[in-house]
Order: structure tokens, then sequence, then C-alpha cells
């Protein structure tokens, strides 16, 4: 009995030294153990023109702050960008230079020495973030400038359709025509607001800044208003038959594309139909199959579908006047570029896709090439920037006109459409 006594105590003794050995080696401020980084979940909520870091409280409370260190693009090494309170878990670096990458990591400083080093989070800023809508992932994704970080990943009730933001509300309107449905969501966490099942097929939505009021077609023959912060809705009177494109212009109005009529309908911001559009100038429209407003809403750009072509127009509603301007075999988008005035067509040949830039006159002037299916496309207005999404690639590209690449996004199954915050 007594040796099973003195096994059993010498056991336990051995295990005792080697706890305490695990402990002290585990120790976050001994320059010579073997702790891993720091769990305090250090991460990046927002990339613009203020990049913002934020983390979450050590398990322990000795301890007396936090060092975050910081590296430029061309700089050798990190220096201490600013000590920071232990009671603080969140800092704001507001930028002076876009389009270079910022290197970020923290440690958490003891009374004599600080913990090994969070990892690096790396990010390039630049004007504006991204919006992605993962058709077939069923996503709706907030993306930093250079698409290497998501600011939120919001799963959606079905496949999403299309978007639209009430930015000063921080609110998002998205449609799923196949669900029958459309919701209201809170851009910064993600919270449903409202979420409304009362329309067949809502399709397309556009935001009116004025009374706050998304509008949202509904592709089976119907048109209504939604506000913004309670959700209500509105059904307006118009002589609709199949509206699947409407674009808010900054001349108080709504154009509607509606491809049962095939025409583009304008409604005033009561909702009453103002005009009918069949007839731009000389040109009679066939099969007007895309819409896009210029930023001053002076000018209407309408891609019609004759017998062998697709014709881009821009039209010029105060007058009635238009101008054909190209003519190419399957134009998929239409962007601006109001910096320069430049216009922006993505084509598809039947195997892959092409974005063409031409000139205010319609004259071919660049090509950005190598994608197999480009879904959408929009430009970047500070920077003239495109931001590409390729569906058969499942890649969303950020890029110069030059070609060269900011940046990619692979996680999405399916890449629809794309927007600019």
């Amino acid at each position: 009995m007594m040796y099973k006594l003195i096994f059993i105590l010498t056991l336990t003794f051995l295990f005792s030294l080697n706890s305490c050995s695990e402990r002290e080696r585990s120790n976050l401020f001994d320059p010579n153990g073997d702790s891993n980084s720091p769990e305090i979940n250090f991460r990046l909520t927002s990339g613009d023109s203020i990049i913002t870091l934020k983390w979450t409280p050590p398990s322990f409370s000795d301890y007396s702050g936090f060092n975050l260190y910081r590296k430029l693009e061309g700089e050798t090494d990190f220096s201490l960008l600013n000590f920071l309170p232990k009671n603080q878990y969140e800092y704001n670096d507001f930028i002076k230079d876009y389009d270079i990458a910022y290197k970020y990591y923290l440690t958490i400083a003891g009374q004599d020495n600080e913990s090994s080093p969070t990892k690096i989070i790396q990010i390039v800023p630049g004007p504006n973030t991204f919006w992605v809508l993962d058709r077939w992932g069923f996503y709706i994704i907030h993306l930093t400038y250079d698409l290497s970080h998501t600011l939120l990943k919001y799963y959606g009730a079905w496949m999403p359709e299309n978007l639209s933001f009430d930015f000063t509300n921080k609110r998002a309107l998205a449609t799923y025509p196949v669900y029958h449905y459309f919701e209201i969501f809170n851009i910064e966490t993600g919270e449903i607001t409202n979420g409304i099942s009362s329309i067949r097929y809502p399709y397309d939505c556009a935001f009116e800044p004025q009374s706050q009021n998304f509008w949202v077609t509904d592709s089976s023959g119907y048109v209504y208003t939604v506000n913004s912060l309670t959700g209500a809705e509105n059904e307006i009177s118009a002589s609709v038959k199949k509206p699947v494109q409407i674009k808010y212009s900054p001349k108080e109005c709504f154009y509607i594309l509606d491809t049962g009529l095939k025409k583009i309908l304008v409604l005033n911001l009561q909702g009453e139909l103002t005009e009918t559009i069949g007839q731009i100038g000389t040109y009679t429209l066939e099969d007007p199959e895309i819409i896009e407003v210029s930023s001053d809403g002076n000018e209407l750009y309408i891609v019609d579908q004759s017998q062998s072509d697709e014709i881009l127009y821009r039209y010029f509603p105060s007058v009635g006047t238009a101008e054909k301007l190209y003519t190419e075999e399957n134009i998929t988008a239409v962007r601006l570029n109001p910096a320069d005035n430049s216009i922006w067509i993505s084509t598809y040949n039947g195997s892959s896709s092409n974005i063409l830039q031409l000139s205010y006159q319609g004259i071919r002037l660049n090509s950005l090439e190598g994608f197999s299916y480009i879904s959408d496309f929009q430009i970047n207005p500070d920077n003239g920037n495109l931001i590409i999404a390729d569906s058969e690639k499942s890649v969303v590209t950020h890029i110069r006109s030059d070609s060269s690449i900011i940046g990619t996004f692979s996680k999405a199954v399916y890449p629809s459409k794309v927007y600019i915050q």
C-alpha cells in the first residue's frame, strides 16, 4: 500500500511540474516562450479614407494596453503607430494616400515587455467600396476597395436579382423575384428591417432621395414605391406590362424599360406617366434592352436590338433628339465615366467577353479582354477604375483602364451584379 501511495504522489508531482512548465512557456510576455499570436480577433472593418481596426479584449487583465504597428508600401520595417489604453478596442487610421499597401499588427503591452504580434492585416485603400450579388450562392457581399476584406456577408432569402441603396439611412433593398419577395436591411449590421412578400415578381429597384422611397418594378406588370424606413408600399398607377429596368434621373423622374411594351416609360416623382418613348429623334426603337442615365440627367443611353445587331443610341430628353453611337453584335451593359465623358460597354461573342471604351462621339478607344462572361460592371466615378463581375469564372475584378489589376475576389459562386458605395 505504501509503495502504491508513493507511486501516485510521484506521478502527481511530475504532472504538476510539466503543467507549470507549459504555463510558463505559454506566457504571452515571455520572450523565450513559444506562445502563438494573441487571440484577440484583430480585424479590419472599413477601408476607405479611414481604415478602422478592431479587436477584442484578451482573456486576462494583467496588461497595460496595446501597441499598434504600421508599415506603408515602400517602407522596410514596421514602426509603432500608437500606444492604446487597455480599455480601447478600436482604432481609426485617417490615411492620406490611396492605392498603396498599408500593413498593421497589434501586440499586447505588459508591464515590462510585449506579447508576440497578431497576424498582419494588409489593405490597399481607395475611394469607395463595392457590393456583389452572388446569385447562386444567395449572398450579398460588401468588399473593401482592393477586394481583400469582406465588410459584410449577408445571406439573402433566395437568389438575389437587384439591389438599391439609401446610404443616408444605411439601408438597402434587395429583390428576389423567384421567391416573390423583397427585403430592406441595414448595410452595416445586416439586420433585416422589413420583409415584404405581397409583390408577385419584384425585379429591379432604384432609390429616390427626396422622399426616401425605393421604387420597385414588378415584372408581372406593376410599379411600387416603398418607404426606406417603414417599409410601407404603395402601388403606382402606370400603364406597364413587363417593367424590367428602372433608373432614377436627377431631373426628378424615373425611366422604366418595359420589354413587354418594347418602350421606355417616363414617370414623375408622383408616379404619373409623363412620356412613352418609342421614337427617339428620327430613330424608331425596335426592341430596347438596356438603359443608362447620365449623372446630370441630360442624356439617356439606350441599347436597341435590331434584326441583326444591337445599336447604342444617345437620347437628349429635353429636346427629343438622338444620335446613333455604336453598333455591336451583343452588348450586355453600358456605363458612363463622367470624368472624361467616355462610354464603356461590355460585349459577348458567344465564347468570351470584352469591355470597350468609346469616346463621347462613339469612337472606339480601348479594350479590356480576357473575360468569359461579364454579367455586370461599374465605373468608379472618383478615379475611372472598373469593377467587373465575370459570372462564368466566378471572379470579381477591380481593374484600371490600363489593364493593371488592383484586386480580385473569387469567393462568389455566381457574381451577377456589382455596385459602388
